[in-house]
């Protein structure tokens, strides 16, 4: 697993995006089945330690579910869960090749999770080879939490919370579930974009759209931003910028 998640993967950061990603699309893939469902993706980071893990509380994984998307390399949950009568927009990951970016760092892999409706959890786990062991485990309640032992003390500053705070931001900003980091009051991705926001005018909309990029777009300095907004059959927006 390790050989294949470096050469899929250029930056070691990116398991950070590809494990958010993972949990929201377990949380999206819940949503369907519970419309009042209300998703959390935590992340908590122990850099000291070596280690940081990614909780959510989607609709988990049953043992099944750990053999065929888990433990075969190549296979993509997202692909196969995204057929049939499960159809789920939203999804924004490849879950079981995402999954292997976490071994561009792991020394060991370890997944706690319990599948919704079903009263048994597992915990999986991986020290980056085809081996993996999988045996029955108390989950209080349906999700997943992925935890990675980073092998290179090196990487240990990509667990720094600024810099997965800053890894969220830069790929995750848009999802519309709330990310915390160790345990922080506060989502730290602003889920809903300026430019969707109902209840402003067009002066307060230019201001908002400036005030995102500002803190998002690093090095450049904007000139004007054109906040775009379509509403029609399709559903588009976005910001145009001059830097």
């Amino acid at each position: 697993m390790r050989i294949l998640a470096n050469s899929l993967y250029s930056e070691k950061k990116v398991f950070i995006r590809e494990l958010v990603q993972n949990g929201h699309d377990s949380i999206r893939r819940r949503e369907k089945r519970e419309n009042n469902h209300h998703g959390r993706l935590d992340i908590e980071t122990r850099p000291e330690e070596g280690w940081i893990s990614f909780t959510d509380n989607g609709i988990g994984m049953s043992a099944e579910d750990l053999n065929a998307y888990l433990s075969r390399i190549g296979a993509s949950g997202t692909k196969e869960l995204g057929r049939g009568t499960e159809q789920v927009s939203g999804l924004v990951g490849q879950f079981g090749i995402g999954f292997l970016s976490g071994f561009i760092v792991a020394e060991r892999v370890e997944v706690r999770t319990r599948k919704l409706d079903e009263d048994t959890g597992w915990l999986w786990r991986n020290e980056g080879g085809k081996a993996y062991t999988l045996e029955p485990c108390d989950v209080k309640s349906a999700g997943t939490a992925v935890k990675v032992f980073i092998k290179d003390p090196v990487d240990r500053v990509l667990l720094e919370p600024e810099a997965v705070i800053q890894v969220v931001r830069e790929y995750c900003d848009m999802l519309r579930v709330p990310i915390h980091v160790n345990r922080g009051a506060a989502a730290v991705n602003t889920q809903i974009m300026p430019w969707e926001r109902d209840g402003l005018n067009e002066e307060e909309r230019d201001l908002d759209c400036k005030i995102y990029l500002a803190k998002t777009i690093r090095g450049d300095s904007l000139i004007e931003t054109f906040p775009v907004r379509l509403d029609g059959p399709v559903t588009s927006g976005g910001i145009l910028y001059i830097s």
